[in-house]
């Protein structure tokens, strides 16, 4: 019986993450518009973030 309930709940937690989208919420202070899909700065390089900014949403005045 315990092995049943333990099946059933990593089912269940596996079932419910398939309906959720993934959300990554990245807060960073004190950036400015430093980085590069801000506008940025010329000698800084965010090559990483540019990528994820492009593939997702940003608050540019939150």
């Amino acid at each position: 019986m315990r092995h049943l309930f333990i099946f059933l709940t990593f089912a269940l937690s596996f079932l419910s993450s398939l309906a959720k989208p993934n959300i990554l919420f990245i807060a960073c202070d004190d950036m400015n518009d430093w980085v590069g899909f801000l506008g940025g700065h010329p000698d800084t390089l965010t090559p990483n973030m540019d990528r994820l900014a492009k593939r997702g949403i940003v608050f540019e005045r939150a």
